[in-house]
């Protein structure tokens, strides 16, 4: 597939504006105003997927070059940096999990092979994950069935996260399904990424992806952002909702936005579209950290606009600034 520099920039800059809603995830910006922080739930819940997405994408373009080579390199890649932001992160995981929450060694195990840690890494092993069963499905029963496979595997994570209270509330319980999404989770590479690794996939595969009209994209894109905060609002008024991380809107969302992405041309620099897919990575990995400190030395409240910007801007400076010295310490490249 030919793909030329204005797709990828404006894949760029919709990356760097899921790496802002990934913060606001965590920050929460309009913690205050219940309103309007209930139904920004689902548009934010918009920004991982979007990441799962385009990684699928990029990875089956050069995947069907260069087959099994590339795949070692990715998980490599992708090993890289989870021990390395992984390594950051352990001693609030064992500080969270196991002194306060009292958690087994084997539970926390549990927890940072497939579910990060409990934190937002959570995304690097659900990748491998679920770039894997991409692979092997695409193989054994074809791309169309993955797609419907794993959008069910999705579905079933989302009820199983979000929607957990109302099943709670009718009484229903699947057994043993409900047994085995209980001890593996479902943010992971089955529940959480496996469908939207397989959609990128579909999409690289797919040579004229330009016959999405962008003029029929968009209207559908834009009815499904103003109906969004509805499914946020009525869920929260009516049930208790503990995980909030998986919506059904973010589903349509998610994959319309990417369609979006690939046949609207936002013509910018090339190189400033680089700095922004750089800054977006380092954003996601590096923004909790910096949180964790200014709530620590009372600069930030833990909610509110003021905090998620603040948090936001001291991300994106320190995330400049590595690509920056990233030409004179080469290494540095491998946290990115």
């Amino acid at each position: 597939m030919v793909h030329n520099n204005n797709e990828i920039t404006t894949i760029d800059i919709f990356k760097f504006i899921s790496a802002f809603f990934v913060v606001s995830i965590h920050v929460s910006p309009f913690k205050n105003i219940p309103i309007f922080h209930e139904g920004f739930w689902v548009i934010q819940r918009c920004a991982v997927p979007y990441f799962f997405i385009t990684s699928g994408y990029f990875f089956f373009i050069h995947y069907k070059d260069s087959y099994l080579k590339y795949l070692k390199k990715y998980i490599v890649r992708i090993l890289i940096l989870y021990i390395f932001w992984g390594g950051i992160y352990f001693p609030f995981l064992v500080k969270r999990f196991y002194v306060l929450e009292k958690h087994s060694i084997l539970q926390i195990v549990k927890l940072i092979v497939l579910d990060g840690g409990g934190g937002h890494l959570w995304y690097l092993p659900a990748s491998i994950l679920a770039v894997l069963l991409t692979i092997v499905c695409y193989k054994i029963i074809g791309k169309i069935r993955t797609i419907f496979i794993s959008l069910l595997l999705l579905i079933i994570g989302t009820i199983y996260s979000t929607y957990r209270p109302i099943m709670d509330e009718l009484n229903l319980s699947p057994g043993l399904l409900d047994v085995f999404v209980s001890n593996i989770g479902f943010r992971n590479g089955l529940f959480g990424g496996f469908f939207y690794i397989a959609f990128g996939g579909i999409i690289a595969f797919k040579h004229d992806y330009n016959l999405f009209s962008s003029y029929y994209i968009l209207i559908i894109l834009g009815i499904l952002l103003i109906l969004s905060p509805l499914e946020g609002i009525l869920v929260s008024n009516h049930f208790y909702v503990n995980d909030k991380d998986f919506w059904l809107m973010a589903i349509p969302i998610s994959t319309s936005l990417f369609i979006c992405s690939l046949n609207i041309n936002i013509k910018i620099n090339y190189n400033i579209a680089v700095i922004l897919r750089n800054c977006s990575t380092l954003i996601y990995f590096s923004h909790i950290l910096f949180y964790r400190f200014l709530l620590k030395v009372n600069i930030i409240n833990s909610s509110g606009l003021l905090s998620f910007f603040l948090t936001f801007l001291i991300s994106f400076i320190f995330s400049y600034s590595v690509i920056l010295f990233q030409k004179k310490v080469k290494c540095l490249k491998y946290i990115y």
